[in-house]
């Protein structure tokens, strides 16, 4: 499945998108071709354009390679409910970190691009301690779904990132399973003199907690945090609630060698190749006199263009592309060794498309049926000919890519390749959703696939995408489950759901 998460998690994916740069094509046709809207707000959640409405993550534009369509939302109705994006930090293990938006229509509330069906339109509000939650007058929200568990949403508030409290009960973000944490009652908490610390520590009159677990022994009165996931009491120190053997209380201070202490906010690192003929393994020919590297997976000579793949140490492994003219061919994407790159990771994928006078080609292999001479690269996982678009597939995973639409004046494909529409079709990695009522349809996030609501239907969408037969869509909601003996993603009036598959 997806290789970023990751990204990601959108939003769900939404599975957390701050790309700051954009790569339009020539060719003004396409919707993926977006001139430049300039919007008052420097860095808005969302922007209305070609009567759809595009979650832009603060970008002032809609952009091809960092824009999502929100499916669903009324472009007439749609505002946006926060104007820029949110930085929140998740826990390990959780779905968002990084920055949320939320909107809504005359029907719908949504976070990110996901509709959280069921929620009051009225009543809703989102929590400024920790905007990953919310909550209308009946639940509370996390990530854009429903929690499952018995809170009090009038009297509801988040203490911090991971500790909430209604007018009985102290909650906390349960990672014992990383994959799908649970908010849930926190045994033995006195919700009288409970406390947030800080850096996911907490202590009541009797205990300290650290990520929702008693601390032993630690020292109550005295018990504070001190900064980088470092806290101390009267007797010990403590890092990430285990005791530091040796230091001590007195004199302790936090190294100043940390200089990140939030390791939900850092950012992975961009991979920047560079290679010269000496790089090259001498059993494959290649004249050094006229040796040029193109990009980080591309070079030529005079005779021959090679695909270089460079992830294979000590030395690259390096095959001629069989056809390619050195005298045409070119590398789709600019400043093919870092900067301004289009791919899943700036730098890393930088110059996996090119094409010459007869051929396009993705990671050194001929797209079949794509025509040179109109082809472009849209976005790190489409790309377009005068006739058909064309997506790696399956998605991110796959060294290849293949015409899914001819309607190329109308497709849009999202960025991370999990949705695409065009005129006709609403497609999930590549396939189109079967049945779907374009006008109605929503998607909603769960972890880590999707669900789909249209005024007929209820649709899994993941592995074996399809319509959930006896679904209620009108009472169909995704939930947050945090039952941790038997998991729920869905609901409707009838039934609970896992996947695809009634449980309950």
């Amino acid at each position: 499945m997806i290789a970023i998460a990751g990204l990601v998690i959108i939003v769900l994916v939404v599975f957390a998108v701050w790309i700051k740069y954009s790569y339009f094509s020539s060719d003004t046709s396409n919707t993926l071709s977006h001139s430049i809207t300039q919007n008052v707000n420097p860095a808005p959640c969302y922007v209305v354009q070609n009567g759809k409405v595009f979650l832009t993550l603060g970008g002032n534009f809609v952009s091809a390679t960092s824009s999502y369509m929100v499916l669903g939302a009324d472009p007439s109705s749609f505002t946006p409910i926060t104007s820029s994006p949110l930085t929140v930090f998740g826990i390990e293990g959780a779905q968002v970190s990084g920055s949320v938006c939320y909107g809504k229509d005359a029907s719908h509330v949504f976070f990110g691009r996901n509709a959280i069906t069921g929620a009051d339109l009225n009543s809703f509000q989102i929590l400024s301690t920790n905007p990953r939650f919310a909550k209308d007058s009946t639940y509370v929200y996390r990530d854009g779904m429903r929690l499952f568990v018995n809170i009090d949403a009038t009297s509801f508030k988040m203490l911090d990132r991971m500790y909430g409290e209604d007018a009985h009960t102290i909650y906390f973000d349960d990672i014992s399973n990383p994959n799908y944490e649970g908010f849930l009652p926190l045994a033995g908490a006195d919700p009288a003199t409970f406390a947030s610390v800080g850096d996911y520590y907490a202590k009541d009159k009797n205990t300290v907690y650290d990520y929702g677990s008693a601390i032993q022994g630690a020292d109550v009165q005295t018990f504070s945090d001190i900064g980088c996931y470092y806290a101390k009491d009267s007797h010990a120190v403590y890092q990430y609630g285990q005791i530091i053997n040796g230091a001590s209380p007195v004199d302790f201070t936090v190294p100043t060698s940390t200089t990140s202490c939030d390791t939900s906010s850092g950012s992975r690192n961009a991979v920047q190749w560079t290679y010269t003929y000496a790089n090259m393994p001498t059993n494959v020919g290649i004249d050094p006199s006229t040796f040029e590297p193109l990009s980080a997976m591309y070079a030529k000579d005079a005779e021959h263009v090679y695909f270089v793949e460079q992830n294979v140490v000590p030395t690259p492994i390096v095959r001629p592309i069989a056809g390619a003219d050195p005298k045409t061919f070119q590398v789709l994407g600019d400043n093919p060794f870092g900067g301004n790159n289009i791919g899943l990771l700036s730098g890393t994928y930088s110059g996996v498309m090119a094409k010459d006078s007869s051929h396009v080609y993705y990671e050194g292999k001929i797209v079949a049926g794509a025509d040179p001479s109109t082809f472009v690269w849209l976005n790190p996982i489409y790309g377009k000919d005068a006739s058909h678009i064309y997506m790696v597939g399956p998605v991110h995973e796959d060294t290849t890519m293949l015409p899914i639409s001819s309607d190329v004046v109308n497709f849009w494909g999202d960025p991370d390749g999990y949705f695409a529409e065009d005129s006709n079709s609403i497609y999930f990695e590549g396939s189109p959703i079967v049945g779907v009522d374009k006008s109605t349809f929503v998607i909603q996030r769960t972890f880590p696939y999707w669900y789909g609501v249209d005024a007929k239907n209820v649709y899994y969408i993941g592995y074996q995408t399809g319509i959930i037969s006896g679904a209620d869509p009108a009472s169909f909601v995704v939930i947050d489950d945090s039952n941790n003996s038997a998991k729920y993603e869905a609901q409707d009036k009838n039934h609970f759901y896992y996947d695809k598959q009634i449980v309950k």
